[in-house]
């Protein structure tokens, strides 16, 4: 299986950003992908998937993800640039075809920060970082 790391902006964003503003503001590579049957971007260290953010003796600890400390950085720069640049997005971490049930949660870009920052991003956690109940900003 392979991690995948992918950011969904909303519709209804105050901004947008591109794959290729997002890839030059973090380092990463970023592509375009889906999540939930919608456009969305992909991110990775070197391209293709996103193991590489994984650290090299992984454990798998109260459903969160082990983090390379290495490429945090450049996840939180680009959390960063979702903060300023959209405001409206969701994150999620998951194994490509897992069988973790997906969770969403209702978060600001600052928690989100902590959370990365701290390594304590959740294994298929769907971030949201705004909170209007009617409004998904996904149609």
């Amino acid at each position: 299986m392979c991690l995948e790391v992918l950011v969904q902006i909303a519709d209804g964003a105050p901004g947008r950003i591109g794959g290729k503003r997002l890839a030059e503001l973090s380092g990463l590579v970023v592509t375009s992908s889906r999540l939930d049957e919608k456009p969305a971007l992909h991110l990775s260290v070197s391209g293709g998937c996103s193991c590489a953010f994984l650290a090299k003796r992984a454990r798998h600890r109260n459903n969160t993800w082990d983090l390379e400390p290495e490429h945090v950085p450049k996840l939180l720069a680009a959390i960063r640039a979702l903060n300023s640049e959209a405001q409206k997005y969701r994150l999620v971490a998951c194994w490509l075809n897992g069988d973790v049930e997906r969770t969403e949660q209702r978060t600001t870009g600052a928690k989100l920060l902590q959370l990365v920052g701290s390594n304590q991003l959740g294994e298929n956690v769907v971030y949201r970082t705004w909170h209007e109940l009617r409004d998904t900003g996904f149609q």
